[in-house]
């Protein structure tokens, strides 16, 4: 990220950093204290603090498109997950205490592709191979990508 200079009493270091995280344009008018419509009219006078609102659009597109590559190709996900314990103590075949506790524990799950987001992808991205936006007639899935081995994918 470049230095975001103060910009007609505009803070374009918040601006920059909110846009980086895809906040919307009535979030990082919120957040500064003025309207919407104020913050887009003196975007018009201020080109600093215009390319900072542009980039906002520019991170949550990519941050999109990052996602549904993801979705089109598989991945692994970090998860946590309530599990219940129970701990019981027998003394002669009776049982003479028990208790449970939940404890949250990580795991790593595999997401596989998903046929219907790489249909739509190819179809978007070729679409003079592909038949253009997952259209019918467009791309057919034949089969799919096996599972990677856990810690052999990147």
């Amino acid at each position: 990220m470049e230095n975001a200079p103060e910009g007609q009493g505009v803070d374009l270091r918040a601006v920059w950093g909110m846009a980086s995280r895809g906040a919307t344009l009535g979030e990082i008018a919120r957040a500064l204290g003025v309207g919407e419509k104020a913050l887009r009219s003196r975007a018009r006078g201020d080109a600093a603090l215009g390319e900072a609102l542009r980039q906002n659009r520019r991170t949550a597109e990519g941050r999109l498109f990052q996602a549904a590559m993801e979705q089109a190709t598989g991945r692994w996900v970090e998860e946590e997950r309530p599990v219940t314990l129970k701990e019981v103590e027998y003394e002669g075949g009776k049982k003479v205490f028990e208790r449970e506790r939940v404890e949250l524990v990580r795991q790593r799950r595999y997401l596989p592709p998903s046929e219907k987001m790489t249909t739509f992808l190819l179809g978007a991205l070729l679409p003079d191979l592909f038949g253009g936006g997952g259209r019918p007639g467009g791309v057919e899935v034949v089969h799919q990508v096996p599972r990677p081995k856990e810690g052999k994918c990147s």
